[in-house]
């Protein structure tokens, strides 16, 4: 089933990032783990870029933090957006969600 799910995030100021990672919900409840996702970046809030689009695999069995990576952009906003939860779930849960920053040359 089609579905959008988002939430965005202002880092407050422009950094160079490389990836994000996403930690599902840890409680002894668990709901809401994103089995298919698109990560946005954007420079002012209003125009996105489509980053990061996949799906995390077997995350239903191995609820850890998933980390996916891609070439370098500047940004300083990000939306994660759940275009699918894990069947029988409802909702988006999100633990933590953390970006990874660009090396430094």
């Amino acid at each position: 089933s089609e579905m959008c799910i988002e939430t965005a995030i202002d880092l407050s100021k422009n950094l160079d990032i490389s990836g994000f990672t996403y930690l599902p919900t840890q409680t002894r409840w668990v709901d809401g783990f994103i089995q298919s996702f698109a990560f946005y970046t954007s420079a002012d809030g209003k125009t996105w870029t489509a980053t990061a689009k996949g799906e995390f695999s077997n995350i239903f069995n191995n609820p850890i933090e998933q980390r996916i990576e891609f070439p370098s952009v500047n940004a300083r906003y990000i939306k994660l957006q759940a275009l699918s939860i894990v069947e029988g779930m409802q909702g988006m849960g999100i633990a933590e969600l953390g970006i990874i920053p660009a090396a430094v040359n």
